[in-house]
């Protein structure tokens, strides 16, 4: 985590090694067995940060936008062998995440700081990692149960349409109306922009 500026080719490689390579190769791995029974569910883990990027949250934000067109594309070619694909998009939950940012091995997950951001929105972000550290408003437990509920067509899924994205949390919601009332304004304010370069036919 660090503004786009100070994280490393090293350190970007390997958000994309875990976040997106390692997500194709588990697909890759699976799919013969289920193609051969006819069925089953992949569930991609996005995030919010896969719906909207964060100030010195670039590169893990890149993966969970990876991973959506990845998922979008998955989800129309695997459907003919009776296969869902779903993408989880969790905003911050109470977990380990950002414990892991904070605590003692924090070195390992910060990007050296360029002390031209100081005073930005980049390193005010850094500083916010610790201040939110344990009051995330996700509650794991109930995460955890909505995707086992959408997978098996129960509890709150009893009787509904399985979309092709699980926001899961009340900041991802939020985020998501957002974003999508960002897209229909800027279609909107640029209208005439976009139909003025198709040709004229």
């Amino acid at each position: 985590m660090g503004a786009i500026e100070e994280t490393t080719d090293a350190q970007v490689q390997k958000q994309f090694d875990i976040n997106v390579f390692g997500v194709l190769r588990t697909i890759r791995a699976f799919l013969p067995g289920l193609r051969a029974q006819g069925s089953g569910t992949i569930m991609n883990v996005s995030s919010i940060g896969g719906i909207h990027s964060y100030p010195s949250n670039g590169a893990y934000c890149a993966t969970k936008f990876a991973l959506e067109g990845i998922s979008e594309a998955l989800a129309a070619e695997v459907e003919p062998f009776g296969i869902r694909v779903t993408i989880v998009e969790p905003g911050y939950f109470r977990t380990a995440f950002l414990a892991s940012v904070a605590g003692s091995g924090a070195a390992d997950f910060l990007a050296e700081e360029n002390p031209a951001y100081a005073g930005t929105v980049a390193h005010e972000a850094r500083k916010a990692f610790w201040a939110y550290n344990g009051k995330q408003p996700g509650n794991p437990v109930e995460g955890a149960a909505r995707m086992w509920e959408y997978v098996a067509g129960e509890g709150l899924f009893k009787g509904k349409e399985r979309l092709l994205r699980l926001p899961l949390g009340t900041d991802t919601g939020t985020q998501m109306r957002k974003t999508a009332e960002e897209y229909a304004r800027t279609a909107d304010y640029y209208e005439e922009v976009w139909k003025s370069t198709d040709f004229k036919e």
